[in-house]
Order: C-alpha cells, then structure tokens, then sequence
C-alpha cells in the first residue's frame, strides 16, 4: 500500500483492507523509531517518537525526513529489516 494513501485516509479507510493497512504502519513506525538515522530514538533525541508524543498532529514539530513521502515510500521500501 502507497504510505501516501496510508497517511491520507481516514480512519474509517481502514475497515477495509485493515491488516494490510496496520502490518505496513507497524513496519513504518518501527523503521523510523528504530532503524532510520535522522528519526531513530536514541538516549539523545527521539525526534519520530517526540511528533508521536505530541499526537502527530503539529505539522511544524513533524521531522523533516517526513515531509516528502514519495522519498519516504522510496527509502521504506529499500530498507532490509534485520532477521
């Protein structure tokens, strides 16, 4: 599922097609919070983590890295999690 359409859809999107829909968002989330460098939490920032703290919904808190999702969706998809 294109994150674009994942990150645009209400909630109500998601009676359909819902486990698709949450597998992709916990792999998101776990890819930012753990893996990507400039949004990975850390003893010294959390920059991901603190834009969810804050309810994601202040779009001047939101890290830079997710202001353009093609580039996101491109990035996400070429990341090999760790077996």
């Amino acid at each position: 599922m294109p994150l674009h359409k994942l990150i645009a859809d209400p909630i109500a999107a998601y009676l359909s097609g819902a486990h698709e829909r949450f597998t992709t968002l916990g792999m998101l989330f776990t890819w930012l919070l753990r893996y990507r460098e400039d949004t990975a939490t850390s003893a010294d920032a959390g920059p991901f983590r603190d834009w969810l703290q804050g309810d994601g919904k202040a779009a001047s808190l939101r890290p830079a890295p997710l202001t353009d999702v093609a580039k996101l969706q491109r990035e996400f998809l070429a990341f090999e999690f760790p077996r």
